[in-house]
């Protein structure tokens, strides 16, 4: 029954895509814009760029970005974003949203059919969608490739740089932008409220090294193990003397004690899993001197604050997503000649495989990363 509706909606879409086509209305100067990222953490941290893309070359836009209500916190107090809208449920609701707002350019970061055609039956005069190149993926559905002659095509290249590919879906504003670079704000009294709880756990946060240390991942085929990241947590506290802060969600109780297990007793540990606002999260990753985890959203935010992060990509492709430039370090499993899991084809993977490469890369070769990373930080 779900799939003759399915089927039934697929072909809604076709029928009345090319309708609404021909009665758009004239593309003019960009007032209003809407960027939708419908993704988790990582990926919205990674579409900022474009953010401030847009309000440099038109200042005086109004900037509206579309997502979960995850990302709404996440996004709170962004400088560039004048509005956030939590995607309204089912396609007549998001298509009511479009028609009040009257948006004159939209793009959204990966193929979505439904999308698409609520935003060619509001007749947005110019819509910039993706179309995954480089490689198959099964977005790229058949709907998809069809409505997709009526919008501005954008090619997003698998196994490419994805904040560079996201910004490609300006280029149709004639937003020319090579800076990736990702950005992310909190209030200044959660920052206040944060410090005060690490004093009261016994940290300095001017002086102490801490160390953040997410032992699980928002997709659980990524997780190394608990047992490793305890490892890590060990050589961190005995060598260069670091507390240790636990980051994680309430989903992730099952990895943050199986870590907490293997630890050695008397470790300098401060335990956040579970008891932190997305607002908190940021305020606390941002007092940290470095972030290690699997590729996993709170990476992304660290990246974003400047913090030095290593990244244990597992499955992930190392080339689309993780953190870039000096006071960054990935490690790749060894041996690895294909990765199981990019971000535009997350749907149809060999899981036994995606499994097999988060769990091949060896404790060694992430501590040598680290020791590299700080001794290139001078500690």
């Amino acid at each position: 029954m779900n799939s003759f509706f399915a089927l039934l909606k697929n072909i809604f879409f076709i029928l009345v895509t090319p309708v609404a086509w021909m009665l758009r209305k004239k593309a003019g100067v960009p007032r209003h814009i809407l960027v939708v990222q419908g993704s988790k953490l990582g990926d919205m941290v990674c579409t900022t760029p474009l953010f401030r893309a847009v309000k440099e070359r038109y200042p005086h836009s109004h900037l509206t970005v579309m997502g979960n209500a995850v990302n709404k916190e996440l996004l709170a107090g962004h400088p560039r974003i004048d509005m956030y809208r939590i995607r309204p449920p089912g396609f007549f609701a998001l298509l009511k949203f479009l028609r009040e707002e009257k948006f004159d350019f939209v793009c959204m970061t990966s193929p979505d059919p439904e999308m698409l055609t609520a935003f060619l039956c509001a007749r947005i005069p110019l819509v910039a969608v993706p179309y995954i190149t480089n490689g198959w993926s099964s977005y790229n559905t058949r709907v998809y490739r069809i409505l997709s002659r009526f919008a501005t095509v954008v090619p997003h290249r698998m196994g490419s740089y994805a904040p560079r590919e996201y910004l490609r879906l300006l280029e149709p504003l004639g937003i020319m932008s090579e800076d990736t670079r990702k950005e992310l704000a909190v209030a200044p009294e959660t920052v206040e409220r944060i410090r005060r709880m690490l004093i009261e756990r016994g940290c300095d946060f001017k002086k102490d090294f801490l160390v953040g240390i997410a032992p699980s991942a928002g997709s659980k085929i990524k997780v190394w193990g608990a047992e490793h990241f305890a490892y890590l947590a060990d050589v961190l506290t005995r060598k260069h003397a670091a507390t240790i802060v636990l980051v994680g969600s309430p989903g992730d109780k099952e990895e943050v004690d199986a870590m907490k297990r293997a630890l050695p007793p008397r470790m300098r540990l401060v335990d956040t899993a579970g008891k932190l606002s997305i607002e908190e999260l940021k305020a606390l990753v941002g007092q940290l001197r470095l972030f290690i985890s699997s590729d996993t959203g709170p990476i992304y935010i660290a990246e974003a604050f400047g913090i030095p992060t290593v990244d244990i990509i597992g499955p992930m492709d190392e080339n689309e997503q993780p953190p870039r430039g000096p006071k960054h370090r990935v490690v790749v499993p060894p041996g690895r000649k294909v990765p199981a899991l990019h971000i535009m084809n997350a749907a149809m993977i060999d899981r036994v495989e995606a499994r097999r490469q988060a769990q091949s890369t060896t404790r060694e070769s992430v501590v040598r990363e680290i020791e590299d990373l700080l001794q290139h930080l001078g500690r």
